[in-house]
Formats: C-alpha cells, structure tokens, sequence
C-alpha cells in the first residue's frame, strides 16, 4: 500500500507528462487541422473544431478557404494555444515541484499565480482574438457578407472566475509558506 507521499509523487509524475505531451501536441493538433480542412476523417468518431460558428451564419468550411486565410487563420489560432501551451508549462513545472514534495514553496506559488494570470490573460484577450478570427475568416467575403463577432459568453465568465480563484489560492498558499518561515525561525 503506498504512502500518501508516494500518491503524491507518482500521480504527479504521470500528471507532469501527460501535460508535457498535452503542450507539445497542441501546436501540432492546429497546423493539422488548417492542413488537412478540419480533420474530415475523424468526423464520424471526433470532433475538433476551432473555428467558432459566429451568430448566426453558417459554420466556415475550412477546405473553402484561400491558403492565404488558412496560414492566417492558423497564426490567430496560435494565440490562445500558446497560452495554453504557456499554462501546461506551469503545470508541468508545478507538478515537477509536487513530485519532489517541494509543495509549500516559493516556487510552487509563482506556478499557481502564473498559471490563473495566464487563464485571466485568456479570457481577457478573447474579444479580440474572436473579433480578428472573425474579420480573417470572412474578409474574402463579397461585401455585406464580411463580419467582425466579439463575444464574451458564460464560459469565458467561469474561466475568468477559475483564474481570479486560482490567483487568490496562490496568494492564501504565498501566506502560508511566509508563516511557515516564520515558525522555522522561531526557536
């Protein structure tokens, strides 16, 4: 039967990697998509898409679009997957710390904090992303037929809360190891 400390470490081992491989993948994932016009071959088992449906118009087909729009529909895509390759970092780094038990510490909380600032940043930065997707997507479009779509919906507000709860618990954590210093150097 494994120790606490054990579970710990061994499940944030199989965690570090899996988020390793998760920030390495993602990247790939999206020049796949432009690539091959959405994955048709996964259809009848998965679905990725990362071309959002805006309002109501149909869903963009991405094997209509020019090679020009795709390359630039694939660099705006880049933007929230390199934050989210940016986060996956800081929980590899984070579950790194957890492997080596090293939990309450310096380096451990800046993890926690950039990881929620990285998440805010995210859902901070969607609007805008969404409006320059929407403008590239549909700027070869006949006039009338051109959009711009900002967004913010119920998702981007959770995700936004996430981030501020994961700041706050990294700021409780940031106390806590001051209080932990404090009793260590008490005699």
């Amino acid at each position: 039967m494994k120790t606490p400390k054990q579970k710990i470490t061994s499940l944030s081992r199989i965690l570090k990697i899996t988020f390793l491989i998760a920030a390495c993948a993602l990247p790939l994932l999206d020049a796949g998509f432009w690539i091959t016009n959405g994955y048709p071959f996964l259809k009848p088992f998965f679905s990725w898409d990362i071309i959002p449906q805006f309002g109501t118009q149909p869903a963009i087909n991405p094997d209509q679009l020019s090679p020009l729009i795709k390359f630039l529909g694939f660099l705006l895509s880049l933007v929230p997957t390199s934050l989210y390759v940016i986060a996956l970092a800081f929980l590899v780094k984070l579950f790194k710390h957890f492997e080596n038990f090293e939990i309450f510490t310096e380096e451990s909380v800046k993890c926690i904090r950039k990881l929620g600032f990285c998440i805010l940043l995210n859902q901070i930065l969607y609007p805008v992303y969404l409006a320059l997707y929407s403008l590239t997507l549909t700027i070869t479009n006949p006039p009338g037929q051109r959009m711009i779509a900002v967004a913010f919906g119920g998702q981007q507000l959770i995700l936004l809360v996430i981030g501020c709860t994961i700041i706050l618990i990294s700021w409780i954590m940031e106390e806590g190891c001051k209080l932990k210093e404090e009793q260590a150097a008490t005699i």
